[in-house]
């Protein structure tokens, strides 16, 4: 179990201690960096390899029992659920 965070403007940016990207007109989308999100070394090379892209997911967005995509360095891509 973890927490999904948001900045002031409502945008999804991380779980606690997870990158995260939600399941978007076909691909998935991660907040852009200018998100406050953390850079993460895994985010880094999903979007380098075209896995996922940026772009902004507000809270009022999101539904419950979303899949969404976790990942960090260690426990690499896990799916979840809101």
């Amino acid at each position: 179990m973890d927490v999904l965070l948001y900045n002031a403007d409502g945008i999804a940016t991380e779980t606690s201690i997870r990158n995260v990207a939600f399941r978007r007109g076909g691909q998935w989308v991660t907040p852009g960096s200018d998100s406050g999100c953390l850079p993460g070394v895994v985010r880094r090379a999903l979007l380098e390899e075209g896995q996922i892209v940026e772009g902004d997911v507000r809270k009022e967005e999101l539904c419950v029992d979303e899949t969404v995509l976790t990942f960090n360095g260690v426990e690499g891509c896990c799916l979840g659920r809101l």
